[in-house]
């Protein structure tokens, strides 16, 4: 429906300042300018349209009621030593959607309200011609403006009344970015302070050469920067509610959606911090923390959840000056919190001028088509699945399944169970019927829901790679899912998983080291699989290195002795390789191996071999047989092992230097053949 109005937009100038300054009477603040607001727009027969953080936006039938209301706002807010508020009104034609209103009469009324001061009263040259008959009401010529996105000059005019504040008449085209607008100081009073006219001639003509002259020699380029991408660096959400146990998962959600939001507008480059920096409270100077060239923007927001409601403040800042590029403080219930997301996300998005695509709207509003009880009972099994420990992985699970008996069709809940059961295998929780028998059915569902879901897209690639053996098609769907959730740590370290099956090593360091720098804790299987890559591609200097930051995070340990025994060992030096080895307890890889290996008497192996019950794993009898050079019983174990579908660990069969000694052997190469490895 397309309707005439006249449209009112307020603003709260240097609210975010204040926010920093004393939140809690910032927020009372804010309260009382809404109290104002809404009772004025009320009297004048207005109707309010939305709060938008410290903004308001308001329509009127006619200028005359919206003029006379921002007249009594003004007024009221004077009554307020910290009210500072802008208005801007202009006349239009507007669609109404849903309650809202969109089209380029909002736009501009928004722009003229940005031109403004605090106390003043700005209006379009469309309301000013209304007024004409209204004598009661004075008005003043300000000049011709260049408002942002507004493509021709504006004339703007200021209310007069006792107590409004009428910037001086400016003559010249400006930016609504000025602080002063004109070729002279203004000191908000109506009057321009004397100053000569020639200086500012002679200093417009000097520009307008110099600018000439860089177009003709071409220093501005053709190039567009818009089509540039713009980076952003987004900080884990701060925590502040009272019950900060309870509500983790909540910030932990918020940043993981609003990243992954973000990553799918392809005019940005998404960076998620997997930690803040220490001591960084929320609102702090980030200008010497995040150097970068070009400079990246911050995204730094802070929760608070009471009851059924949830507070976001939420800055963007550049990473060199501390600018801030937009600032925005919601109330919402919890229950909207997939919309919340998404107006941070595109609100995000406009402030860097990269607006999202109407087709990426509707695969982002597509995505969250999901009752509130099931998301928020999928985002604390995700919290739960992220710890990884047995207890917490049957937690997550039954989160998950809970979620789906909310909403049946809820494919991320889907491919979440599925990856739980693959997860829980690849760590030895779970054997291998267990985890297919139930895996592959939630796997399925999710495929059939929305097999374009990057989370089911990665679903399927462990999946596969884990359980199913097709190492080609997990691959696949794995390098489709980072592309798509370019945030997502446990993505990427599954693609690299099967990115060093493939032999690739430095596409697979690529992607562990992604997944390392997203992650808020480093884990002792993200170093291991980062060490297995350097070391099967007989990288030991990068190896060594790998191996000091396990030491560093973790201490002195069996598999911090256990690699550092291969890499040496691998080199050739035999006391390197004796002195860590004679540190390893209780591992297949001890230090009776590590003797046997360094000498000719191999007898320990074939004993532990035919005694320990600890060695009925198929991997460490083909592992020892190929040490005690049997291959043929080697090679047994192995078809063995991929008739009862072990290729979590047969997958490296082609990579990993243990099995070396297999590659000549006619067998080994049809296993390679059979999985799809050669």
């Amino acid at each position: 429906m397309r309707r005439l109005v006249a449209i009112m937009f307020t603003d709260i100038e240097g609210y975010t300042s204040l926010m920093q300054q004393n939140e809690n009477d910032a927020v009372l603040l804010l309260d009382k300018y809404k109290q104002i607001v809404l009772s004025a727009t009320r009297q004048y027969d207005g109707r309010l349209i939305k709060f938008m953080g410290d903004g308001s936006l308001s329509t009127f039938t006619s200028s005359f009621q919206a003029v006379c209301c921002a007249e009594a706002l003004q007024k009221e807010f004077r009554k307020h030593k910290n009210l500072p508020v802008r208005i801007g009104i202009h006349q239009g034609e507007v669609i109404i959607e849903n309650r809202d209103i969109v089209g380029d009469a909002v736009n501009l009324s928004s722009r003229i309200q940005n031109a403004g001061v605090a106390g003043s009263v700005l209006i379009s040259v469309k309301v000013n011609d209304e007024l004409t008959n209204h004598p009661e009401i004075s008005t003043v010529h300000l000049g011709s403006f260049l408002l942002k996105n507004i493509a021709m000059p504006v004339s703007l005019y200021a209310v007069k009344s006792d107590g409004l504040i009428v910037p001086g008449q400016i003559h010249a085209v400006h930016s609504d970015h000025d602080e002063h607008h004109q070729d002279g100081e203004l000191d908000y009073s109506g009057n321009r302070r004397r100053h000569r006219w020639r200086l500012p001639l002679i200093i417009t003509i000097a520009v307008s050469v110099l600018l000439t002259i860089l177009l003709l020699f071409g220093v501005f380029g053709n190039r567009d920067k818009k089509d540039e991408p713009k980076t952003i660096t987004i900080l884990p959400f701060i925590n502040n509610s009272a019950d900060k146990e309870g509500s983790n998962y909540i910030s932990e959600a918020l940043t993981y959606e609003i990243s992954n939001i973000l990553s799918m507008n392809i005019r940005l480059k998404v960076r998620k911090m997997p930690a803040r920096p220490a001591g960084m409270e929320f609102g702090s100077e980030v200008a010497g923390i995040f150097n970068t060239e070009p400079p990246t923007s911050v995204l730094d927001c802070s929760l608070q959840k009471e009851g059924d409601s949830i507070k976001i403040l939420a800055l963007l800042k550049r990473s060199d000056n501390n600018e801030i590029l937009w600032s925005q403080m919601y109330m919402r219930r919890y229950s909207q919190q997939l919309r919340l997301q998404q107006d941070i996300a595109q609100k995000i998005a406009s402030a860097l001028e990269s607006d999202f695509t109407k087709d990426e709207l509707r695969e982002i509003a597509r995505n969250s088509n999901v009752p509130y009880k099931a998301y928020d009972l999928y985002i604390r099994g995700r919290h739960e699945q992220n710890k990884r420990d047995p207890q917490s992985m049957l937690n997550a699970l039954d989160f998950f399944q809970k979620a789906v008996e909310v909403y049946p069709r809820y494919a991320q809940a889907w491919a979440a169970i599925s990856d739980n059961f693959t997860i829980r295998l690849d760590n030895s929780i779970i054997p291998y019927d267990t985890a297919y028998k139930y895996g592959r059915p939630a796997l399925d569902k999710a495929l059939k829901l929305n097999a374009r879901l990057p989370e089911v897209l990665a679903a399927k690639g462990i999946f596969f790679g884990s359980i199913e053996g097709k190492h080609k098609e997990a691959m696949a769907a794995l390098e489709k899912a980072t592309s798509m959730r370019k945030t997502d740590g446990f993505v990427h370290q599954y693609y690299a998983v099967e990115l060093m099956a493939d032999g690739k090593a430095n596409e697979a360091l690529e992607q562990i080291n992604k997944a390392i720098e997203l992650e808020p804790q480093v884990t002792k299987r993200q170093l291991y699989l980062k060490n297995s890559i350097l070391m099967n591609a007989q990288r030991y200097n990068e190896a060594a290195a790998n191996q000091q930051e396990l030491l560093k995070s973790f201490g002195d340990s069996n598999l911090y002795n256990l690699q550092s025994a291969e890499r040496y060992y691998r080199m050739g030096k035999n006391d390197s390789v004796s002195y860590f080895g004679n540190k390893i307890q209780n591992e297949i890889k001890d230090h009776l191996f590590w003797k046997a290996m360094l000498s000719s008497d191999k007898s320990v192996l074939r004993k532990r071999l035919m005694e320990d019950k600890n060695f009925s794993d198929l991997e460490v009898q083909a592992f020892y047989f190929i040490c005690l050079e049997d291959n043929a019983k080697a090679l047994d174990k192995i078809e063995t092992a991929y008739n009862a579908r072990e290729y979590r660990w047969l997958k490296f069969l082609n990579v990993d230097p243990d099995w070396a000694p297999l590659k000549n052997e006619p067998r080994f190469a049809a296993m390679l053949q059979k999985m799809d490895l050669n």
